[in-house]
This record gives C-alpha cells, structure tokens and sequence, in this order.
C-alpha cells in the first residue's frame, strides 16, 4: 500500500496527471449573488460541472495506469500502447483543467480510491498474468469514458466543455480499438468485470 501511495505521488509531484493546478473560485457576495473576485466564472449545469469533474478523475486514472503499464507490461505492443495511453491522456488532462480554470471548477488532485485498488491489485501482478488483467481494465475504462463523453457532447450545455468531449471522443475510441485487439492477443476476458473492480463488487454483494 505504502509503494502504491509512492507511486501515485511521484506522478502528481512530476505533474504527469495534469490536475494538480484548480482554478480558484471568486468569493460570492451572499446578499447579492455577484462576484466580487477580479474575473466573473460562468456558472455550469449540474451535468456539465459533474462530467469535468468525473473526466478529471478519469484521466489521472489513465495516466497513472499507463505509466504502470509502460513499466510493468510483458508484450511490446502492450508498452507502446500504455504510453500512448500516458501521452494522449496528458494531453486531455492539460486541456480540462484550463477549461475547469476558467469555469473556477476545483478538482481533486489525487486518483480516486477505487482507481488506487485497482492499481494496487495490477501492481501485485506480472507477465502474461499483468498484461492480461490490463487490458482488461483499459478496455473497461475505456468503454465507461465513452459513453460519459458521447452523453456530454451531444446533451452538454456548456459549448467550451462540449467542445472538449466532442474533440476527445476519437482518440477514446481509437484507445478501445487498440485495448479491444490486444485483448485477443493476451486472452484478455473483457466480458466480466477486471480485478480489482471484480473482487469489489463481489465483497459488496456479500454483505
């Protein structure tokens, strides 16, 4: 557990996850509603703010799992693909969290603890077995994020958070492609939940 923490914070510390600077919120004068800070922050939907919020928790979570990836996959194929991973995702990261400075949205700075399971079960893991369990959470991963950013780019009333989901969806989807192929090369099972996600959801089904 204590490795994994190391871990995750020399990511946040090297700024690989790209979440690590928040734009600070104008203070609210609480008679008239009016910002009283230097610059006016547009005020979002509850879907619009709860999906910058959960795409920023996502991609931490995917530049984590790639560097994991890059240092621990068996296959070739499988490394060039976590740095992929890695590079693109960086890359998005960068771009919400100027999107969530302007909207004055505040977002968590470190990988959720369901995510931090996971990369603790991956970690515990190596060759074909690591691979394999990999694959399958990139292609869970994946498929959830699409979904959450084709609903956003079609339905999001924000046009500069709309604008991000619907520039991001092609490279998910070219992500899912890869995870998908890969699968059949590792004997990935991507019909059932992966790992840790599995083991959790069996423990709550038994209390």
């Amino acid at each position: 557990m204590k490795k994994t923490k190391t871990f995750i914070a020399a990511i946040v510390a090297a700024g690989l996850i790209g979440t690590g600077i928040v734009g600070a919120e104008n203070a609210t004068d609480s008679a008239t509603g009016t910002k009283t800070g230097s610059s006016e922050k547009t005020k979002l939907s509850h879907s619009d703010k709860k999906f910058i919020e959960e795409a920023s928790q996502g991609g931490m979570a995917e530049v984590a799992m790639g560097q994991l990836g890059a240092e621990k996959a068996q296959s070739p194929e499988l490394k060039q693909f976590a740095q992929k991973i890695v590079t693109d995702h960086q890359q998005a990261n960068q771009q919400l969290m100027q999107i969530a400075q302007q909207k004055g949205v505040e977002l968590e700075k470190e990988v959720s603890k369901k995510d931090q399971r996971a990369m603790e079960h991956l970690r515990g893991l190596s060759g074909a077995e690591f691979d394999k369990m990999y694959v399958e959470h990139m292609v869970k991963d994946h498929q959830k994020d699409i979904k959450a950013f084709e609903k956003e780019a079609n339905k999001g009333e924000d046009s500069d958070i709309k604008s991000f989901a619907q520039q991001t969806l092609p490279k998910l989807r070219e992500h899912l492609q890869t995870a998908e192929t890969l699968a059949k090369s590792t004997g990935a099972n991507v019909s059932e939940p992966a790992g840790a996600e599995k083991k959790q959801q069996e423990k709550d089904q038994q209390k």
